[in-house]
């Protein structure tokens, strides 16, 4: 009989839990969340989110974000400020590719004389204001000269292959004649050339004594005839932002 009632007591509480356990409230999943993995060119740029600093440079992610719309901002020195809209999806991650925009100046075909027998016609060239000058000791602007046109060889040539000139220059010859075709300039390593002949008729890539990197073409040569001194046409395009190689 004992065996009879404590199987009873059993079967109530087994009864007794099974129903607590129906009638009990599942708690709901934790929402999942989002993330953004943000890249640009060119890269180490400062990556606001909703106007707020996130002390993170591209490239890199922005993780834990609730589903929804964000606006990104870059940030990037001597380059215009770059907003998108971004929509994060819960459990997902959105990949936003930013191109920077361009900081660059064409300037207009500047004519520039070999170094023999030109006194007063400048040989030298200022990259950054794509502006001529002389080079001798009295110019006004000879420190801020980056190449002069040589008559040693005809040549382009950096500025401190000349005396008293300071500023170092160095060139790298393209693959076109077209300095509208957007490629961007290789990075500044030591194949790079301190000179270049009046004879190129690709482009030049150039790299200053600021890390700036330009564009450079030869339109245009005369001269080199007794009374008429060699001279070169140049057309420049400066990129204005430090290490910007492109264009």
């Amino acid at each position: 009989m004992k065996k009879y009632y404590l199987l009873a007591i059993a079967l109530l509480i087994s009864f007794a839990f099974y129903s607590c356990s129906d009638n009990s409230t599942n708690p709901e999943p934790a929402a999942q969340k989002g993330s953004i993995y943000i890249t640009s060119n060119p890269s180490g740029a400062q990556i606001w989110n909703n106007n707020t600093n996130t002390n993170k440079i591209t490239p890199d992610s922005l993780t834990g974000l609730d589903a929804g719309s964000y606006s990104i901002t870059l940030k990037y020195q001597g380059l215009r400020d770059t907003t998108i809209s971004v929509a994060v999806n819960a459990g997902e991650t959105t990949k936003l590719s930013v191109k920077m925009p361009l900081s660059t100046v064409t300037y207009p075909v500047v004519r520039i004389y070999e170094t023999i027998g030109t006194t007063g016609k400048p040989s030298g060239l200022i990259l950054s204001t794509g502006q001529p000058s002389g080079i001798s000791s009295t110019a006004p602007d000879r420190a801020k000269v980056d190449l002069y046109y040589s008559s040693s060889g005809f040549v382009l040539a950096s500025a401190d292959q000349a005396s008293g000139l300071t500023r170092v220059t160095f060139f790298k010859v393209g693959n076109s004649t077209t300095l509208t075709d957007t490629v961007s300039a290789p990075a500044k390593d030591q194949s790079w050339v301190k000179s270049v002949p009046d004879t190129e008729s690709n482009y030049i890539f150039v790299y200053d004594n600021d890390q700036h990197y330009s564009k450079i073409r030869i339109v245009n040569k005369g001269g080199g005839v007794p009374g008429e001194p060699a001279w070169v046409d140049v057309v420049v395009v400066y990129n204005q932002q430090a290490g910007d190689r492109r264009f």
